[in-house]
């Protein structure tokens, strides 16, 4: 979603729909609204909080940097442990497209066992981060309430 300002409302009124649509859009994935993987899930809201720092960078003169921190470090700490699933995928994927580009040079050589471990690790890492830590709970109880930067923009 790129960010659109409407020309007849308030920059304030423009940058808490933008907050706002993100964070729909977070909880909307948090919750399982959208059909889709828990994969591409982790992306999109972690997509959708970056989103959300970023207005805050923007709004930091206005809102002030104790509340910009504040908010800033909330939505950064609700996002983290999301940032475990995502690197045990990419892990994976980076595998894959290195076998693919040198498949010449590593002809004959097999990573069959390499990808298993790697799929074994991301499975884990979702089962700790998602199921067992609630990863996706946490981030929606701390940063997809729709209060918190919205609030103060």
């Amino acid at each position: 979603m790129a960010f659109e300002l409407n020309l007849d409302e308030s920059l304030r009124r423009n940058l808490r729909k933008i907050v706002r649509a993100q964070l729909d859009d977070a909880l909307e994935e948090l919750t399982g609204a959208r059909k889709g993987s828990r994969d591409e899930a982790v992306h999109e809201v972690r997509k959708s909080f970056k989103k959300v720092r970023a207005v805050l960078r923007l709004v930091r003169p206005e809102i002030g940097e104790k509340t910009y921190r504040e908010e800033n470090t909330c939505f950064r700490d609700a996002a983290r442990p999301l940032t475990e699933v995502r690197d045990a995928k990419i892990l994976i994927e980076t595998l894959d497209k290195l076998t693919e580009h040198f498949r010449e040079h590593i002809a004959g050589r097999s990573f069959g066992e390499v990808r298993k471990a790697l799929q074994a690790n991301l499975r884990a890492v979702r089962r700790r981060v998602l199921d067992e830590e609630k990863a996706f709970v946490v981030a929606g109880a701390d940063g997809g309430d729709g209060q918190r930067s919205g609030s103060h923009q």
